[in-house]
């Protein structure tokens, strides 16, 4: 084979390599546009229906999620309009809310967990009659009534492990090292340890 004919061979390679890097997964484009606010073609990849709106990737993550975590509130409410579930985890039992970057879509995605659940100012619940319960005898003066201690919502070994979490999550600049101190939290939820 001469020099033109390997060129040849080396060009139409290149070129059958070229298509199949074109051919590229429209839920791994898509993201892309979320993370980069580019909203209008991202939603064009959700409506042309190649993909679910709740298809996570290997790691769990959903648009929803890259969309929360990269600020985007506009892309997070059209995410929302067409259904997206605000409830589900990646491997490591991170919601939406969890790894979203901003508050106000943190409240967004918290109005959109309530309406799913039935619960919260927005949701629709019958109106129940309230009873009054019958009034309490008088107390001898100088009683004193006891307060209930409320129980605590976290130990002491999750209170550390979150407040570690907390800590490490502030300080990572990108996904990776999210990901990573997101390891270590549910190492440390397990089996005390976040190290």
């Amino acid at each position: 084979m001469n020099w033109r004919g390997t060129f040849g061979a080396v060009l139409l390679a290149g070129s059958a390599f070229t298509a199949s890097w074109a051919a590229s997964d429209p839920f791994d484009d898509a993201r892309h546009h979320v993370v980069n606010k580019e909203n209008a073609e991202a939603l064009r990849l959700v409506d042309s229906g190649q993909f679910s709106v709740d298809q996570p990737n290997y790691e769990g993550w959903t648009l929803l999620h890259y969309a929360a975590e990269a600020g985007n509130l506009e892309m997070v409410k059209a995410l929302l309009e067409r259904g997206a579930d605000a409830t589900l985890k990646t491997k490591w039992g991170s919601t939406p809310g969890n790894v979203a970057s901003a508050t106000m879509i943190k409240a967004v995605l918290l109005q959109a967990v309530q309406r799913r659940q039935g619960v919260g100012p927005t949701a629709t619940r019958p109106v129940i009659p309230t009873v009054r319960a019958p009034s309490s005898p008088a107390r001898p003066a100088g009683t004193v009534i006891a307060k209930s201690k409320a129980p605590s919502v976290e130990s002491k070994g999750e209170l550390a492990c979150n407040r570690k979490w907390k800590a490490d999550y502030d300080l990572c600049s990108d996904t990776t090292c999210k990901m990573t101190t997101y390891r270590k939290h549910a190492q440390c939820s397990k089996t005390g340890r976040y190290w």
